[in-house]
Formats: C-alpha cells, structure tokens, sequence
C-alpha cells in the first residue's frame, strides 16, 4: 500500500552568521489540529527557534566583544592573573569540551586554538564584511599552539560548569558551533516540543535530523538532501565545463537519524596580502591547508560529529581521507581539486548521483 504524502512545513531563518531552514513533518498533526492551530503553533515555535539562536549567538560568537566567548578570550590573556578556574555558561562546557574530545582522533589536526591564526590570517570580522583584498599591518607568523587537551573541566557539587584555560589561550568554537546547534534544535522540536515534530534543520549546510522520542512502531520520514556542488577555486580551468554540466548538486542522499555536514576550501576565502586564504587551518604549519579535497560531506551520528569529520577529510587529503572514512566504515563524499567525485564505501551504498 502507497503511503499518504507527507506535509512538510518550512520555517525560515537567520541567525549565528548563515540561513537557517527548518523543515517539519507535519503528516501525524494534521489529523488532530486545525489549520489555525498549526500555524498559531508555527509561529511560536519559530519565536522560540529565534530566541534560543540569540541566546547562543551572545554565548559563542567571536565577532562580538561582548559574547561570552569573546570575554573569556579577553580573560584569557591578562598576563597579571595566574590561570584561574572561571564558571562558565553550560553550552559554552558543553561545545568546548566536544570539540576537545575531538583534538586526538583527528591527530591535533581540528582543534578549537586557532583564533589567533584566523585573525593573523585577516580572519578578524564575521565573513560578510570582510573586503575583497585585506592588507594588514601584522605579517603572518608562525606561533606556539597550545594543546587544547591541556584545558581542564569540571563540575562543582552544586552544579556550576568551571574550566581553566592555559594561560593566553585564546578559542574559536564557530567550527563546532553550527553543528551542535543544528542538533540541539532538532532535539528541541522532535523531543522536547509538545507536538514532536520529526523534523529537519539546516544551519547554514549543517543538517541535523530530529527524530520523535516514540513508541518502536513509529518509523521516521526519510530525508532526501542535496550534496550542493562546489565552487570552482579556478575559473580558467579547461575541465570547469564538464564539472559545471553537473548542475547545482553534486548528488542526494537520505537520511532518517543523525546529521550530514559539508566543509571544504571553495567557500569563506578571502585574500589577504594578495594571497588567497581559506577559513580551514593546517595547525601545523598554521595557514591555510594546501589540499587535493575541494570539498568534503560526512554523515554522523551527530551533526557536530559529522562537521568535524569533513574538516578532517579536507586537511588529510583525499586518499588517506578515503581509507580512513572506509576503515571506520563513516560515509563520506569528496569532491576533489579536479572536481572528481569519490565515495567511501558506505557512501557508495546509499548515495544517489545524478
């Protein structure tokens, strides 16, 4: 028996520096509220959606000096006070002790340090005020990473969330932020709203699927997501032709849990000094990563998981990123530097190329 349509609902929004869609299933709902109804509860709920994505931005954004993140970097650095234990919002504790989790699995190469770097880089402004040539009176220079594994966490009997950071340490989460957000969204509507939507966020290409706590006859919707194509970073290569022929995406892939997250080196660049810089940083050698992975998708069991992993794709570079994504049976896509498309095996399962 063909199963009815299903009734998608979209809310639209902007918010933590990208556009933000969330998409609802409304199938289940529409037999027991009116259309009244639902669009009175839409509209809350996006008034909840849009509160909450205010309360993050002043938690983590590193574009504005009064986010919490901004006054513990600023904390940070006051070289008269020993390195001191400093209570901290939860979601700060919780996003940076993530991203910490990840700084030995990906062998030092994704860590929450490089704020610094990013600035030296002309990196200082959120990207849509960056201008199209940066010239600044600070040259690039290699410096001392601190380990982020030597950042400390703990919790106080009543609660209280405390961590005490190297002395002049200085944290971007914005890397780890997106995706955890995505997540946290898409909890908060499938799990926690009274309705439990199953649901679908988009934060700016970083996907997270929500799915209704339910009783094991409850089978959730599958997702079908586009694979976007990348931006060419030469416009004056000769195979561009055939690789623009592919048209908008690249592929499609379904998804019913988890999260997908895309990250690679055609967006967010910028030149400074004359030279072309991309947000994605080498630690080791402290600039942008020299990469044959144009772009890399990876689908997680979290969106943040997923988001770390396709970072990790773009700096190890194409083939050890295929053998690692197959020996931890991930699925991943790349599209590499001669706009190749190469799938890890359990991507090849389930991915759909036009």
């Amino acid at each position: 028996m063909n199963q009815p349509p299903l009734n998608i609902k979209a809310l639209a929004l902007k918010a933590m520096g990208c556009h933000i869609q969330v998409h609802l299933d409304m199938t289940a709902i529409k037999s027991f509220h009116s259309d009244v109804q639902i669009e009175q509860k839409l509209i809350q709920l996006k008034q909840d959606i849009e509160h909450t994505l205010r309360s993050w931005e002043q938690i983590f954004s590193r574009f504005e000096d009064s986010s919490e993140l901004m006054r513990l970097n600023r904390l940070n650095q006051c070289s008269e006070l020993d390195s001191q234990w400093i209570t901290v919002s939860a979601e700060l504790f919780e996003v940076l002790k993530l991203a910490v989790s990840f700084v030995d699995k990906t062998q030092g190469l994704v860590t929450p340090t490089l704020l610094q770097v990013l600035c030296n880089l002309g990196y200082s402004h959120s990207f849509e005020m960056l201008t199209t040539d940066l010239v600044s009176d600070q040259s690039p220079s290699a410096e001392h990473l601190q380990d982020a594994t030597n950042i400390e966490f703990r919790l106080l009997k009543e609660g209280s969330p405390q961590l005490r950071l190297p002395r002049g340490m200085s944290l971007d989460l914005n890397g780890y932020v997106k995706g955890w957000a995505a997540t946290k969204l898409a909890e908060k509507i499938s799990w926690q709203h009274p309705w439990q939507m199953p649901c679908l966020v988009d934060m700016g290409g970083d996907i997270a699927i929500g799915e209704p706590i339910r009783d094991s006859s409850f089978t959730s919707p599958n997702w079908g997501i586009a694979i976007a194509r990348p931006n060419a970073l030469n416009p004056e290569d000769e195979s561009l032709d055939q690789y623009q022929a592919l048209g908008s995406d690249v592929a499609i892939v379904q998804i019913n849990s988890g999260g997908i997250a895309t990250s690679g080196q055609d967006y967010r660049r910028w030149k400074h000094h004359g030279q072309w810089q991309h947000h994605l940083i080498n630690p080791q050698t402290q600039k942008s990563a020299l990469s044959d992975v144009l772009s890399a998708s990876i689908i997680a069991d979290s969106t943040l998981e997923a988001e770390v992993w396709a970072k990790y794709c773009v700096l190890l570079g194409t083939s050890k990123a295929i053998s690692w994504l197959n020996q931890n049976n991930l699925a991943g896509l790349i599209v590499d530097t001669n706009y190749q498309l190469i799938t890890s095996q359990k991507m090849a399962s389930i991915v759909i190329v036009p």
